[in-house]
């Protein structure tokens, strides 16, 4: 999409592992992104009125508040759609802007679930930033402001605001500190607040994280209890659905002691790629790791569940670190004799002479010679293949030192030292191979490809061989 318009900044989304512009252009604005799938659009363009400030509130599920003093929006999807806050001054009056409500913005305050406003009219207004959209509603008019006041989140449902007290005699100065608990000023009854129809909300995977491996799938579960005689409806996003996907149910799981429903949730997430519903056009690259957080919250909840937060996980989906691969073979060094595993693990050493290395893995003769510390420790006695025997790796699977299983997976040998003594006993076309494969120097050659790890999941391409009568035709020849 053609970039049109000033640039207004440039932020990181970790919720959406996209780096945003904010684009703006005769009084509106709107953020481009930089991988696929947004890449190819913008968001929706919103107002924009005068110089913003803008907040990325912590937990990263992609909340952006917008404001100045006569302006303040709200996006709780990294820039895609921005709405204007609506204020709520007593039950029957609701404004559908700052600037309609007719109020001056001092100072905001926000937190992962809560944000607040000090304006210069001397009033407190406060919201929920939940799933869904809320109004701030307007507490009751106190002498709080001075243009030297201070607003923050001490913590959840506990505002401060702190106004500097100067002394005319003492360079020093204290500070007045006003602390406001939520969860009280909504009990007033002249602000007439439902009761909050939830009694708990629970989830251990809350303020975790997990990785989600390459078709690997995640179960979390929740509970969830109403108030006698109430409904409620849960609701769980992810911050980033073009890269994962997720799968929701709720059953009654019996009984409190006083007779309330239990009721339990199960999540089960995997890569968007591998639920198989999403357009390829919705999705991001399947080789591409990206990050994204879960979020459980209840779509019907009412303002006065201040201490009810939303249950909130940060998910990697990319390479867990954890597992492990581990080529066996039976064979080895120590196994014949050649090499005595004491021996190695005691600062072993070997030369590789300069006509037989590359550093720069070009197979060009290296300058001098190359002495190697042997990594016992790593990677444990050498193996063996023997000359012209075909031999083709089995790759296990562990986790955590325990075995799970053995997998199919495509892979690349590289002499990791650059050695170029060795040859291959067949070409890409007496392979019958349909495509061209991949070679080291093609890859290195590219723009900030350096080192034998220049190979990743991103840069890989699937290799096809032709399957003749007699079998695949491949020869494993070491050297």
């Amino acid at each position: 999409a053609e970039l049109v318009g000033s640039l207004g900044g440039i932020f990181y989304f970790h919720s959406l592992s996209q780096v945003g512009l904010l684009l703006i252009d005769q009084g509106k604005a709107r953020f481009g992104y930089s991988e696929h799938p947004l890449n190819s659009s913008f968001g929706l363009p919103f107002d924009y009125n005068g110089t913003l400030d803008i907040l990325i509130t912590p937990g990263q599920k992609g909340i952006l508040i917008f404001w100045f003093e006569k302006s303040l929006l709200v996006s709780r999807n990294s820039g895609q759609l921005v709405y204007p806050v609506h204020v709520r001054e007593g039950p029957n009056t609701l404004y559908s802007s700052i600037s309609e409500a007719n109020i001056t913005i001092h100072s905001i305050a926000a937190n992962e679930y809560e944000l607040a406003v000090l304006t210069q009219e001397n009033n407190l207004y406060y919201c929920s930033l939940g799933i869904l959209s809320s109004s701030l509603i307007k507490f009751a008019g106190q002498n709080l402001w001075s243009q030297e006041a201070a607003l923050m989140f001490t913590d959840v449902g506990r505002v401060e605001i702190l106004t500097p007290l100067p002394d005319s005699v003492f360079p020093a100065f204290d500070f007045q500190k006003c602390p406001v608990n939520i969860q009280a000023v909504l009990m007033d009854p002249q602000l007439q607040v439902d009761v909050c129809k939830a009694e708990l909300l629970q989830g251990e995977f809350d303020n975790k994280m997990y990785t989600i491996d390459m078709n690997s799938k995640l179960e979390l579960t929740a509970l969830m209890i109403p108030r006698p005689g109430m409904s409620l409806v849960p609701l769980a996003m992810v911050s980033n659905p073009h890269s994962l996907g997720l799968q929701a149910i709720i059953y009654e799981d019996g009984y409190t002691y006083d007779g309330n429903t239990k009721h339990r949730l199960n999540i089960s997430l995997r890569q968007q790629h591998h639920w198989g519903r999403a357009d390829p056009n919705f999705t991001s690259s399947i080789k591409r790791p990206t990050g994204s957080t879960i979020t459980l919250d209840i779509a019907n909840k009412e303002i006065s569940c201040v201490d009810l937060k939303p249950l909130t996980a940060l998910i990697s989906v990319g390479c867990d670190q954890e597992k492990k691969i581990v080529i066996q073979n039976e064979i080895s060094a120590c196994h014949k004799g050649i090499l005595d595993p004491v021996g190695l693990q005691d600062n072993y050493s070997y030369i590789i002479e300069k006509e037989a290395y590359d550093p720069n893995f070009q197979g060009q003769k290296a300058s001098e010679d190359l002495v190697v510390d042997y990594q016992y420790e790593k990677l444990g006695c050498p193996h063996l293949v023997y000359y012209n025997t075909p031999w083709k790796p089995v790759v296990e699977l562990w986790r955590e030192g325990k075995f799970q299983e053995v997998i199919k997976a495509e892979f690349v040998l590289l002499e990791v030292h650059g050695l170029f003594t060795y040859t291959y006993s067949l070409t890409a076309q007496t392979a019958l191979c349909r495509a061209q494969p991949q070679n080291w120097t093609t890859i290195m050659e590219n723009p900030g490809d350096k080192g034998p790890f220049a190979w990743d999941r991103e840069k890989g391409t699937n290799l096809t061989l032709v399957t003749l009568p007699s079998g695949p035709r491949l020869n494993f020849i070491t050297s």
